[in-house]
């Protein structure tokens, strides 16, 4: 049964005291292993090791850390961990690395000894050996108790290798770098002093090495390569301790070990094959102080209580602290063995305790980024700017600021993560400065690390009135220590909760671990706090209760994450699985609640069908009826306790009462519940559902009582919807593109009413039988809303009921013959129709809104004479664009041919030739020929050609004829029209066409050809002139340019100073000037420029013209007796005239051209003219017609010519 709200705090409560005691066995179970590690320690070294572990506990009761931050910050800046360097050292070298040394022994003519120590070769030199003695007071004494090693003396010990001497001066570097010795100061000597062998059983207990030659600080240790294992060093210092053990691989490297010799140390027994090591000396030689470790035994006292402190209260201290190491190394150096100075000491100290006290201690790169505009002005160099150094500039306007940790390795080097987190919640200090990092030493380590030169930069150079954008990034190395319970959480990060749920749910059968209880009530207690996760931390937990067959587990994760709020939340396969784990009795009470608590019915619905679906699994529990009863009450009782319907449940309510026959509980649940607390919409799809109920055969309505009873609740259902909905009720829409200059600051607009709400209720009634209501509705919409003064509710009420008038003009339009009127119509039509005309004004009416004035026209009950009197007047009042004009004309045509009334609309031809009228009056004569042909096309659509006239007459207002609009509408036009002519079948002599011809040729002889030239052919005697004086390629481009080219201009580009003098002189000499002018072009080098006279160059274009103008009558027919039918026959001769032809399909043979050009005769040029005389207008194949001549004309005076109205018909 599950519990109440209480138990949560009991169960944490009860998993606090659980933690505290897992805690004190873990501290009593550290304690025991350490005095068992140290039992055989001298009885005074033990006393004084107790005092201070006694000293060190009391300082820890006493001084309980409440900033773990500051205390280990203070801690760690003790002068006495300035020292450079550590108590110990340690290196395995590979086979690569360190020579074989081709030792040899001479005792007992031992001789040369091979690598790896092989077993014959341990036991030969055993058998000339010597045990070794060990240091007891003034005594030198043997005894296998304390120490039991094989040693010979170092007289006896050759190497036969002379790399091994330089192997071993690189060890000593090496070590005295570890320890802190200044190599050049002290100049140690590295002195072999014994040979030692180990073999299964050797040890020595600890002790401290003591000084055998003057000078001597340190001993070094080489273990050759030897196959062992066993024999682990324990080093101890100053309340340190670490452990060195190079068993692993042994046979194939070449270890070191070294140490100060007031270092404590004991070699552990070799449990299986034979060591063999060199013991040398470390001597000082010079007269500079000798090198000695310092006391560190305050420090580490402090920094052992701040940590055990952290251990002891892992709730409230961070989760991990980063410190910023002295030194700055690579991520290749991202070790312990390559930290140098102050760092390896440190790091040696921490690695101790760590190891002691449950701690990891860790190297990464902490990196800052700065970007944003710098303080670059320009610098003025040659040519102009020169590039700044970006070392030289500032960031004057910060635009983004970072810092991240990465590269987190242990001190091995092996990676643990690629970034941790950095919990930097601001903390102002003492001063009120920001930038404070509470994980961080220093605490304002951004500032510490941007306060150096940057590691790396990048400039985009001045951007010419401010400087361009800086960035800088900076990298540190820091050390960071976190506790061994939160490993997960640094490793991890943010993904630690996604870690722990994935690890309990992949839990397999089997004992559960501590670590796996741990993981579950962090998840328990981290489900309060962030509750976006109770979902996913209530599905893990339960996953690993049905591994472990715990309801209880379950049980409090469904207490703690409110399991019982919804079915959602554990999901219907787990209540499933828990019920076959857990059996009715655990789970009904659980599934009750929830069915009672989940606010969708369709989800209770569905939970109580699978659980009878699955009710197979549940054969041999003897819990049929039982199981069958209670589903029918849960059912009973979900039906009486309807939560809000949403989309599709009242489809789904119909078809769980049809199936378990509970109509009356449904009728209950719709009086009590549903018209009650159910959005409008979803109360309406319901009612749409039981009338759809209504019409079937095997229906939930059995007899004629029930389906009385379903219309009357669909009647309830709609009159209770249409009573609860807000017709004005803003919806909001999606994002509003604005332009793209505002792209990054899109805006969303407020949301605005929709009259598909309405629409809905409307079509309900319609469809349900229940068209009574639509008054309710009518009279809801039709009432202003008040404040009448809210102008912006107003606005909604308007757009509303405009909105609403397309539906109610298709409703009515498509209402059955001999059907009642819908009701309320006409006070929907009263309210709406001024609404509309005042949108009349609008210019920018949309095709909806034209669509739906045009319909109104045809539904409203004043019909023909609102459309005629009011409608289109103010429709025409307006200029609109052609588009909306058709749009508008089209959908009167289509209502006319629908409508029922078509007597009371017998006058809509005659307005819709009116509205065409007032398009074509509004309409741009510049328009392109493709728009004209669409209105010509629309105006025979609509059965007015001769409207056609009308826009064909505005397309030739003298006004506004150019030759660029000839050519680029007029022309195009005429071919399409022949086009379009053809297709109509419509003859070119029919109007308005053929005057639209008529006027159209006279106004191209007027604009384009002009008049024929007079003989001008003196003017090109200078040309000739130029031609036989000069024959460089310049003066002759230039003839042929004056020549033949019917360009107006030619240019002669960078030619040169010396050529433009020498051609303008050629130019000048042969009277150029008469037929052409020039300029010099003030390029460099120099150009000429060379434009003919107006005069010359309209008289060799006028040929081209002559053809074009032939070509364009042919575009319109090539029937002579048809175009003088077009233009009547004086000005049909007139126009051959000024064509200079004799009828239209003469030939234009080289004397016809000849006699036309006024100029010594060259070829034309075939490339002559891109503009208008190149166009060929019309459809119609255009050939040379041989025929004979037509009838002699009557001649006609040239000053006739300069009197004829050109455009008139």
């Amino acid at each position: 049964m599950p519990q109440d709200s209480g138990f949560s705090s009991g169960a944490k409560d009860m998993h606090e005291a659980v933690q505290q005691q897992l805690r004190i066995r873990d501290a009593q179970l550290d304690g025991d292993e350490e005095m068992k590690d140290s039992e055989m320690v001298d009885p005074e070294s033990t006393q004084n090791k107790g005092d201070e572990d006694n000293e060190g506990r009391s300082g820890e009761d006493e001084d309980f850390s409440n900033d773990h931050r500051a205390d280990l910050e203070q801690a760690l800046s003790s002068s006495n961990l300035k020292f450079p360097g550590s108590y110990y050292f340690k290196k395995r070298y590979a086979v690569s690395e360190a020579p074989n040394p081709c030792l040899r022994i001479s005792t007992g003519n031992i001789g040369a000894i091979g690598m790896p120590l092989s077993e014959p070769e341990a036991r030969r030199i055993i058998s000339h050996a010597a045990q070794a003695p060990f240091g007891m007071g003034e005594r030198t004494i043997v005894d296998k108790e304390v120490r039991d090693t094989w040693e010979i003396d170092a007289s006896a010990v050759t190497f036969d290798n002379p790399a091994w001497a330089t192997f071993v001066a690189g060890v000593a570097k090496d070590a005295c770098a570890s320890l802190g010795v200044n190599f050049a100061v002290s100049k140690p000597k590295i002195q072999l002093y014994k040979l030692l062998v180990y073999e299964a059983g050797s040890h020595f207990l600890p002790h401290r090495d003591t000084e055998k030659v003057d000078g001597m600080f340190a001993t070094i240790i080489i273990v050759l390569q030897s196959p062992f294992t066993g024999g682990a060093a324990h080093l101890s210092h100053a309340g340190l301790s670490t452990i060195v053990d190079f068993s692993t691989d042994s046979n194939l490297s070449t270890s070191v070990m070294a140490w100060y010799t007031d270092v404590t140390h004991e070699i552990k027994p070799i449990t299986s094959g034979y060591r063999l090591a060199l013991s040398y000396n470390l001597i000082h030689t010079t007269n500079a102080l000798r090198p000695v470790l310092p006391s560190s035994d305050d420090a580490v006292v402090k920094l052992r209580r701040v940590l055990s402190s952290w251990q002891r209260s892992l709730d409230s201290a961070p989760k991990k602290i980063i410190y910023l190491l002295k030194h700055k190394y690579s991520t290749a150096n991202l070790k312990g063995s390559a930290l140098k100075g102050e760092d390896a000491h440190l790091v040696s100290l921490l690695e101790s305790l760590a190891d002691e006290l449950g701690f990891h201690v860790g190297l990464a790169i902490v990196e800052c980024h700065v970007s944003g505009q710098a303080d670059d002005m320009g610098r003025h160099g040659y040519g102009g700017y020169s590039e700044a150094d970006p070392s030289d500039l500032s960031i004057v306007e910060e635009t983004e600021r970072a810092m991240s940790v990465t590269n987190l390795v242990n001190l091995d080097g092996r990676s643990l993560a690629t970034s941790i987190d950095i919990d930097d919640a601001g903390e102002d200090d003492e001063d009120g400065e920001e930038g404070h990092i509470p994980e961080t030493i220093p605490a304002d380590l951004r500032s510490i690390v941007e306060d150096g030169p940057p590691d790396e930069q990048e400039y985009e150079g001045y951007q010419g009135n401010y400087g361009g954008d800086l960035t800088r990034w900076y990298r540190r190395t820091v050390l960071v220590i976190w506790p061994h319970s939160n490993h997960a959480q640094v490793v991890y990060g943010d993904n630690y909760p996604q870690y722990a749920m994935d690890t309990l749910r992949s839990a397999t059968k089997g004992k559960p671990n501590k670590g796996e209880a741990e993981l579950r009530q962090y998840l328990l207690n981290l489900a309060p706090k962030d509750p976006k996760l109770e979902t996913s931390i209530l599905q893990s937990i339960c996953e690993l209760a049905y591994t472990r067959g715990m309801f209880n587990m379950w049980n409090e994760a469904m207490v703690v994450c409110h399991g019982e709020t919804s079915i959602e939340k554990l999901g219907s396969a787990h209540i499933l699985k828990a019920l076959v784990l857990f059996g009715f009795g655990n789970m009904f009470p659980w599934i009750e609640r929830m069915l009672q608590a989940d606010p969708s019915n369709a989800r209770r619905l569905k939970l109580l069908d699978q659980i009878e679906a699955e009710r197979a699994r549940y054969i041999g529990l003897n819990v049929g009826p039982i199981l069958e009863k209670w589903l029918l009450a849960q059912r009973e009782a979900v039906m009486r306790s309807l939560k809000p319907l949403a989309a599709g449940e009242g489809q789904l309510l119909v078809d769980a009462a049809k199936k378990h026959e509970l109509l009356s509980i449904l009728e209950q649940a719709v009086i009590s519940h549903v018209g009650k607390s159910t959005p409008p919409k979803q109360i309406v799809a319901f009612a749409k559902s039981l009338f759809a109920e209504v019409g079937k055969q095997q229906s939930l309505f059995k007899d004629q009582s029930e389906i009385d009873l379903g219309r009357r609740l669909i009647a309830e259902l709609m009159a209770a919807a249409i009573d609860r909905v807000d017709f004005f009720e803003p919806v909001a829409d999606g994002l509003v593109q604005i332009p793209s200059y505002h792209l990054l600051h899109r805006r969303r607009p407020s949301p605005q009413p929709s009259p598909k709400l309405a629409e809905l209720h409307i079509q309900a009634c319609l469809e349900t039988g229940n068209e009574a209501l639509i008054e309710t509705i009518v009279k809801k919409l039709v009432t202003p809303p008040v404040p009448s003064q809210d102008a912006e509710a107003e606005q909604r009420w308007k757009s509303v009921l405009v909105g609403l008038v397309p539906f109610f003009n298709k409703a009515v339009e498509e209402r059955p013959a001999g059907a009642p009127r819908i009701p309320s119509v006409e006070l929907f039509y009263t309210t709406t129709t001024p609404m509309l005309l005042d949108r009349l004004q609008k210019q920018d009416l949309t095709e909806k809104e034209v669509v739906t004035l045009a319909q109104l026209g045809f539904v409203h009950p004043e019909g023909a004479q609102l459309l005629e009197k009011t409608i289109i007047p103010k429709f025409k009042a307006t200029p609109r664009s052609t588009t909306i004009y058709k749009v508008f004309i089209r959908q009167l045509r289509e209502c006319t041919a629908r409508s029922s009334r078509a007597d009371e609309f017998s006058s809509t031809p005659a307005l819709i030739t009116g509205l065409i009228q007032t398009m074509i009056s509004q309409f741009s004569p510049a328009s392109s020929a493709a728009t004209v042909m669409e209105l010509l096309e629309f105006c025979c659509e609509n059965d007015n050609v001769a409207c056609c006239g009308d826009l064909l007459s505005r397309l030739l207002d003298n006004s506004s004829l150019t030759p660029d609009r000839i050519n680029s509408q007029l022309i195009p036009l005429l071919a399409s029209l022949d086009a379009f002519l053809v297709r109509r079948q419509i003859s070119v002599t029919d109007q308005p066409f053929a005057t639209f011809f008529r006027k159209f040729m006279f106004a191209w002889v007027q604009v384009i050809l002009g008049h024929k030239p007079s003989n001008s052919s003196n003017q090109f005697a200078s040309v000739t002139r130029l031609g036989s004086r000069c024959s460089c390629p310049h003066c002759s481009s230039i003839v042929r340019f004056i020549s033949s080219s019917t360009q107006p201009s030619h240019s002669l580009p960078r030619i040169g100073a010396p050529n433009v003098r020498h051609v303008m002189q050629q130019l000048e000499s042969a009277g150029v000037r008469a037929v052409a002018t020039w300029d010099v072009i003030r390029t460099s080098p120099q150009g000429l420029q060379i434009t003919k006279t107006d005069q010359i160059w309209k008289a060799q274009r006028w040929p081209l013209n002559q053809q074009q103008g032939i070509g364009l009558l042919k575009g319109i027919t090539t029937d002579e007796a048809r175009l003088k039918d077009v233009f009547g026959e004086v000005d049909y001769h007139l126009l051959l005239d000024r064509l200079g032809v004799p009828w239209v399909n003469a030939p234009l043979n080289n004397a016809t051209a000849a006699s036309t050009s006024t100029m010594p005769q060259p070829s034309m040029s075939t490339t002559a003219g891109a503009g208008p005389s190149q166009v060929r207008p019309g459809t119609h194949s255009i050939t040379t017609v041989e025929d004979s001549p037509p009838p002699k004309r009557r001649k006609i005076q040239e000053e006739t010519h300069e009197v004829i109205d050109l455009c008139s018909p």
